[in-house]
This record gives structure tokens, C-alpha cells and sequence, in this order.
């Protein structure tokens, strides 16, 4: 065998083990989901530490696992929960904060969809914005 065969061999090898892995992984992460559809809390699960999931996942899995802490100790899950500053909903927006984030984003989401809260406070982290919120600035101390 020419050093040309012996080539396109390793390369061949090479892209079956690469396919199999992106094929063992995809599986990994449908046979193991890492945001739980009935909790709605996003967890870092150990195929993270493994290496499994894409390290550029890992960032908002985080924010994730500290926004379900801030939102416990802000409404405890409470949609319906009123602060005594006039905050709303599950992470406790003021309304004014809820405006400017809004125009911040050029978006028009509603203060009173959990979904929307959920949706707002995660981008509200991943700007670096977290220190809105004085349950997050306790986990901190």
C-alpha cells in the first residue's frame, strides 16, 4: 500500500468514528433531555460534566439552575404573587423595570404571562442584568 491508500483509509476511519459520536450523542441527549417539559426548571445533568452536551449549552443551563432560585425566593412559583413595592408575577417585575426591558429588547411581552416572565428574566441574565433582582444579589453574598 502507497502512503496515499494509507491515507484516505485513516480518513475514512476517521469520519465514521466522528459520525458515530455525533450519533451517540444526539441520541444521548434525546434519550436524557436536560430541561425537564413538566417542571420547567433547567438542570445540569452529568452528561454536561461529561462532555455529552455542547459546552455552548452550558451557559444558560446555569442561568437556568440560579433563575429557578431566584424565582422560588422572589413568588415561590406564584404567578399571582404581588410585592409590596407594586412588583408582578413569578419573578417579580416592577412594572417600570418590565417597560424597559421591554424597549431595551423591541419586544411588547406581557408582565402577567409566566411564560413571558420566564422568557424575560433569561434574557435579562444572559445581558448581565441580574442584579435587578435582590434574591439573586443574596445568592451572591
Amino acid at each position: 500500500m502507497n502512503n496515499k491508500t494509507v491515507d484516505l483509509l485513516l480518513l475514512f476511519f476517521l469520519a465514521i468514528l466522528l459520525f458515530t459520536g455525533y450519533l451517540l450523542s444526539r441520541d444521548m441527549l434525546v434519550r436524557y433531555p436536560v430541561v425537564s417539559p413538566a417542571s420547567q426548571y433547567v438542570i445540569i445533568n452529568d452528561n454536561t460534566l461529561r462532555g455529552i452536551i455542547n459546552p455552548v449549552h452550558i451557559k444558560p443551563r446555569v442561568y437556568g439552575t440560579i433563575i429557578s432560585e431566584v424565582i422560588e425566593c422572589e413568588s415561590n412559583w406564584n404567578n399571582e404573587a404581588r410585592g409590596k413595592a407594586g412588583e408582578i408575577g413569578l419573578c417579580q417585575f416592577m412594572p417600570k423595570t418590565w417597560i424597559y426591558f421591554n424597549d431595551l429588547r423591541g419586544t411588547n411581552l406581557d408582565i402577567y404571562s409566566e411564560a413571558d416572565q420566564i422568557d424575560m428574566i433569561h434574557w435579562a441574565f444572559e445581558e448581565g442584568l441580574a442584579n435587578h433582582w435582590t434574591c439573586y444579589r443574596n445568592l451572591n453574598k
